[in-house]
């Protein structure tokens, strides 16, 4: 058979388990309730590395989250809002700065979309960023439309979640 040598490498790169650059993760036996986390010889998955600041994994900082609201794959954008979501809780400061970096009019713009996962995120986080004695927020939610976008999803949807985040936004 023909081999290409340049094929090879990029397969070798993409795939580490296959020529057993890593052992594969699934293939090391169990010890205990913290296998999971020692399935790799040591190695930690990507959120444990972020938390020790492991200089392979790192976590997205809130311009690229705000930019990943607006990525093509909608998991990506469910997951963004998700972790906005998650980042506001309680957290004033950031709340702030997602309003002066202008996701809040993306992610008003998210309750119009039609995948139900994303309009959920996108509403959670909206919720997160809305709560607190900050008006500025409830404000830049009220400027970008987001009031008649909450009630066009308050209208169009029958998932309760929604519906209670909607709710207690408004």
């Amino acid at each position: 058979g023909y081999e290409d040598p340049i094929e090879a490498e990029l397969i070798d790169e993409r795939h580490p388990y296959i020529h057993g650059m890593y052992p594969a993760p699934l293939a090391q036996p169990e010890r205990g309730s913290l296998a999971s986390l020692d399935r790799m010889g040591g190695r930690r998955s990507p959120s444990i590395d972020s938390i020790r600041k492991d200089p392979r994994w790192r976590d997205p900082d809130l311009p690229e989250v705000i930019a990943m609201l607006g990525h093509p794959i909608d998991p990506v954008k469910s997951n963004a809002a998700a972790y906005l979501q998650h980042l506001c809780y309680e957290n004033d400061k950031i709340k702030k700065d997602v309003r002066q970096l202008k996701g809040i009019p993306v992610l008003v713009g998210l309750l119009d979309h039609p995948k139900a996962e994303v309009h959920r995120k996108a509403c959670g986080a909206l919720r997160n960023i809305s709560y607190g004695k900050d008006h500025d927020n409830k404000v830049a939610i009220k400027s970008c439309d987001g009031i008649p976008a909450l009630i066009r999803l308050l209208r169009k949807t029958n998932d309760m979640e929604v519906r209670e985040l909607i709710t207690g936004m408004i």
